[in-house]
């Protein structure tokens, strides 16, 4: 072999070793992808890579005075349901960090952005995967409450308690605020996933939200692919405190 084939063998050769080289990386990173995405999927479900729902309780506006021209505390109001509301702004300012920390996550562990609605939109629909930011004041929160399948936790008086233990309650105090995370996958649509995630003030709901969407490994480490009940606590007026402070996982 002369020295010029020698030097075109070793180029070649050399070219060979970066492209298998970088072939096997490429190999690597694709399945660590699919590995995270599988992953998110435990806790998410199957449809948070193609076809899942973000949804916010849609409010309306009642009278801001009453009849002594006084302002009324608790302004808004959803149709149906016997019971008041207040937000700090006009669009629950909650909701949409909710929804964005939510949103964010699915594209980075799913690749996949997730479809904004309303809770009137789909409220009749059962048939979906979705998770419903918010509490009595959004209706598809209210049916994974009332479900079947939830045996973790409702609110009442002003608490979120225990189904299984009506002494458990969890309320707000000086420091914290609490929030519940419920997912469950609905007996007659089994391929769905619905999840609830509602405060008992607005940082309850926007620190779950950011927790949830943060720290789901730490959640599927807990429940796997299981339905689940978490109680996050929440430092008021910082998200990124949001933590499990108890849990509940469908045996």
């Amino acid at each position: 072999m002369t020295p010029g084939e020698q030097i075109l063998l070793n180029i070649v050769g050399g070219i060979s070793a970066s492209l298998i080289f970088f072939g096997f990386f490429e190999l690597i990173k694709k399945l660590k992808i699919q590995l995270q995405k599988r992953n998110f999927k435990s806790v998410f479900g199957n449809d948070s890579t193609n076809d899942f729902s973000i949804v916010y309780g849609k409010m309306v506006l009642l009278p801001c005075f009453d009849k002594e021209g006084k302002p009324v505390e608790w302004p808004y109001a959803k149709p149906d349901i016997n019971s008041r509301f207040r937000f700090s702004s006009p669009v629950s300012f909650t909701s949409t960090k909710s929804a964005k920390y939510i949103s964010e996550s699915f594209v980075k562990n799913g690749d996949y952005a997730p479809k904004l609605v309303s809770d009137e939109d789909i409220k009749d629909r059962l048939d979906i995967s979705y998770c419903a930011l918010g509490g009595l004041n959004n209706y598809k929160t209210i049916d994974i409450l009332e479900s079947e399948e939830n045996s973790f936790y409702e609110f009442r008086d002003g608490a979120i308690i225990d189904k299984d233990d009506q002494n458990k309650k969890y309320v707000i105090d000086d420091s914290y605020d609490y929030a519940l995370i419920i997912k469950v996958m609905p007996k007659f649509f089994p391929e769905r996933v619905w999840i609830a995630i509602a405060g008992l003030g607005e940082w309850g709901t926007s620190g779950a939200s950011w927790f949830i969407s943060k720290k789901w490994k730490e959640v599927k480490k807990i429940a796997g692919n299981k339905d689940f009940g978490l109680i996050i606590r929440v430092k008021g007026g910082k998200d990124e405190s949001g933590e499990i402070f108890s849990y509940k996982i469908m045996k």
